[in-house]
């Protein structure tokens, strides 16, 4: 079930896992996005749209991604909701994926950053567009926590940064807080 807001560009499934193999011991974890073919790094995977109040929430959810500040000023953020497919792809410091936004056309897009192989689950660095989450996990792989770019240590957000890794609306927010806050 694919849902109409994505487009999948790359052939990849919804499989199982056995969760006593995720090394954070998270049982709830039984799914994950898995490519069905190798690909190499700069492809475009997956487009979600959003915008004008379709497929959007100023609301925090588990089934969404930070796509900024919402327009009237507000101190809420606006968050896109994503489909069926991509809610299975997974939170990593190493990420295999990174996502650009499109603020004028209204629309996430999902590109590998790494070649991927078959049967590997597709990751993405979800810090890099989330500058404050409600709750806090641990990443999948290394067990680090994760609640957002805001909680991450000092080095790691300057590096994100100068990188260019993190969304616009991150980025105005750490710039916010850089400038207001003075060192």
């Amino acid at each position: 079930m694919t849902d109409s807001r994505e487009e999948m560009f790359v052939d990849c499934d919804i499989k199982s896992i056995d969760a006593s193999s995720v090394s954070t011991g998270d049982s709830a974890r039984t799914e994950q996005l898995l490519m069905n073919e190798n690909i190499g790094s700069g492809v475009h995977i997956a487009r979600v749209r959003y915008g004008n109040g379709d497929y959007t929430t100023t609301t925090r959810q588990w089934n969404t991604i930070e796509v900024g500040p919402v327009a009237d000023g507000t101190p809420s953020k606006e968050h896109a909701i994503i489909g069926f497919k991509l809610l299975k792809s997974n939170h990593s410091y190493c990420p295999n994926t990174r996502i650009f936004l499109n603020y004028v056309e209204k629309h996430i897009d999902f590109y590998s950053i790494s070649p991927i192989a078959k049967n590997e689950s597709i990751s993405w660095d979800y810090t890099t567009s989330e500058y404050e989450m409600d709750e806090c996990f641990s990443d999948w792989k290394s067990g680090k926590p994760c609640q957002g770019f805001k909680f991450l240590p000092e080095e790691d957000q300057k590096r994100m940064v100068v990188a260019g890794e993190v969304t616009p609306h991150v980025y105005s927010q750490y710039y916010k807080k850089k400038v207001l806050v003075k060192e």
